[in-house]
């Protein structure tokens, strides 16, 4: 295709593949081209954030801006634009997801917000805070059953040797870095998709009271589990009590690990934190064996 010079991320939806591209002056614009023969259907300038593009039934949605946009995406043609949504304190990186006829819009950063519209018409539906991911990763959002989990109870936690830094008056709260006073994650809260109603809480009992801050990748989730990816992987169970933290399993920048197959591959990464106890190389992790007693058979002997 001659015209999509330039592009940096596309997806296909139907026989229509949607590109997001940026010209030799920076200028950036949403392209529809023909899957078939590679003919470009319509463009739209447009600043389209980062890995927002998703496709819905007849309609294009992105971030643009502070706001979310709908184009027809036979046309191209403009449909409707949110009114501004809340900004962050800091980070551009935002995220959008499009499903069963409700957009998912959140906002990065220490008081970012999470935003469901009408796809439809544009309608808010209902807001609350969302939490983004750390500096460079856009906040998470996960909807498994028409259940909605992307926020939840938060808590500023401090290390203990900040905290006695505090007690001792060495230093002022304000005055330690943003960054080691990252919201913590103590429940995490499922809501109806279309009212945003809060359907379940789940307390992650502490296992995110760690000396450190989440790492640059997003989280994943499977219909059982949330992984997340603060000091290694967390797990939090949405069906049971099946919590576990592992240090020494990572992702690498911006893309994470990923599951699939029942197993958790974890790629090469370049982080030097506890390096005496992490996995190097490329991984895939398994579920814990059942025991050797149920796996093993005692031969007979043989003459």
């Amino acid at each position: 295709c001659p015209d999509t010079g330039g592009t940096h991320e596309l997806i296909l939806s139907a026989d229509v593949i949607f590109a997001v591209q940026q010209d030799e002056e920076g200028r950036r614009l949403v392209r529809a081209v023909s899957s078939e023969d590679g003919n470009t259907l319509w463009t739209q300038s447009a600043q389209c954030g980062a890995q927002t593009l998703c496709v819905l039934d007849s309609r294009v949605f992105w971030w643009e801006g502070a706001t979310v946009v709908a184009h027809d995406r036979v046309t191209g043609e403009q449909l409707w634009r949110s009114g501004e949504l809340k900004k962050s304190r800091w980070g551009q990186h935002n995220n959008l997801i499009a499903v069963e006829g409700t957009l998912l819009a959140a906002s990065h950063g220490y008081h970012g917000s999470l935003t469901a519209l009408d796809a439809e018409s544009g309608r808010q539906l209902w807001q609350t805070r969302a939490r983004g991911g750390y500096v460079f990763s856009a906040p998470d959002i996960f909807v498994i059953d028409s259940t909605v989990w992307a926020d939840g109870h938060f808590e500023e936690w401090l290390p203990e040797r900040q905290r006695k830094q505090i007690a001792d008056g060495n230093v002022t709260r304000e005055e330690i870095p943003a960054i080691c006073r990252w919201p913590t994650f103590m429940k995490v809260a499922g809501r109806e998709l279309r009212t945003g109603e809060l359907l379940r809480e789940i307390d992650t009992g502490g296992m995110f009271k760690t000396g450190h801050h989440h790492r640059c990748y997003r989280c994943r989730a499977t219909p059982r589990f949330i992984m997340a990816g603060r000091r290694g992987t967390e797990f939090v169970d949405l069906q049971g009590n099946d919590f576990s933290v592992d240090n020494w399993v990572r992702g690498s920048c911006q893309f994470g690990f990923m599951p699939a197959n029942g197993l958790l591959y974890a790629p090469p990464h370049p982080c030097s934190c506890y390096l005496s106890v992490k996995l190097t190389g490329f991984n895939a992790l398994a579920p814990a064996s059942p025991p050797a007693a149920g796996r093993l058979r005692r031969a007979g002997s043989s003459g």
